[in-house]
């Protein structure tokens, strides 16, 4: 495998980089949070795509679409 820090070739058993010295072994806690938000953005995703599907519904085929709101 290779070292996601440093992408040097390494043995899969490895549990620290001998080129770089970085730590492979990942907590199961942060695997589970990570999973966790991978979960919730796959979510909002979905959440995002189902509502333009239903703005671009109520659009009658004339309509321009207003330009986004600034934050300034």
């Amino acid at each position: 495998m290779r070292c996601p820090f440093c992408a040097e070739e390494i043995l899969d058993e490895a549990s620290v980089c001998r080129c770089c010295g970085n730590d492979l072994q990942i907590p199961d806690a942060l695997k589970n949070e990570n999973k966790e938000l991978k979960q919730q953005v796959a979510d909002l995703q979905a959440e995002l795509d189902a509502l333009r599907g239903a703005q671009a519904q109520r659009r009658e085929p004339g309509d321009k679409a207003s330009p986004p709101a600034s934050d300034q």
